[in-house]
């Protein structure tokens, strides 16, 4: 269980318990659910569910407590955030959105969505407030460690990081899409630019992955 206690300037508190192993629950589906959490409300165009299967799209459901709780409320605002975790604890003074930048980033490669889920090694090994550099280690390291297991099955493996790229291109189809629905949840700019900083470091992994690879070369010499 990975814990994120966010404190406001003027006390109040928002306390977020995300279980990293959690599987989707389908009951989910059947209460009223608000509508920006429908699966046709701005579904992505590259999704592959039905509509029919899942009446509400799985990620807005996982991140509606979230977004709800922070829809009126500004993204410069300051706050106190305690991330508790089974291994260590992190505490953080910022601006609201770089901490919701963070506790997204935790939660929605947990969902059922087929994109996202698929960066969910890296949700099992969360590093709140990770910089672009951190996301771009830890993220072809995770990469490289399923090519490694692909070999060692006898697989067809990459090393030139070509399903990594393919995906981070799916990955900006949803941010796309997705950043529309949690606009039109919002009140105030918290929750969508929240979520504009956390794709941008999609943006990055899509467009510039050579460029800052090379740029961490030294380190690695």
């Amino acid at each position: 269980m990975i814990e994120y206690l966010f404190t406001m300037d003027d006390g109040t508190i928002y306390k977020f318990d995300i279980n990293a192993k959690k599987m989707f629950d389908k009951t989910d589906d059947n209460l009223v659910q608000p509508a920006w959490t429908m699966l046709d409300f701005y579904q992505c165009d590259n999704c592959t569910l039905s509509i029919d299967e899942y009446p509400y799209c799985p990620t807005a459901l996982d991140v509606k407590e979230v977004i709800i709780k922070f829809n009126n409320i500004f993204s410069f605002e300051k706050v106190k955030i305690h991330v508790k975790t089974p291994e260590r604890d992190y505490l953080k003074h910022c601006d609201v959105q770089t901490g919701l930048r963070s506790l997204l980033g935790l939660i929605m490669p947990m969902s059922a969505c087929p994109i996202l889920s698929l960066l969910r090694c890296m949700a099992h090994y969360h590093l709140p407030f990770s910089t672009p550099e951190e996301t771009i280690v830890r993220t072809t390291g995770a990469y490289f460690l399923k090519q490694y297991f692909v070999f060692k099955e006898k697989g067809s493996w990459d090393l030139e990081l070509k399903e990594l790229r393919e995906l981070y291109e799916q990955l900006r189809t949803v941010n796309r899409c997705f950043g529309n629905r949690i606009c039109a949840a919002s009140k105030k700019d918290a929750n969508m630019n929240a979520a504009d900083k956390l794709f941008f470091i999609s943006e990055i992994v899509s467009f510039h992955l050579d460029e800052k690879l090379e740029e961490l070369r030294p380190i690695f010499s």
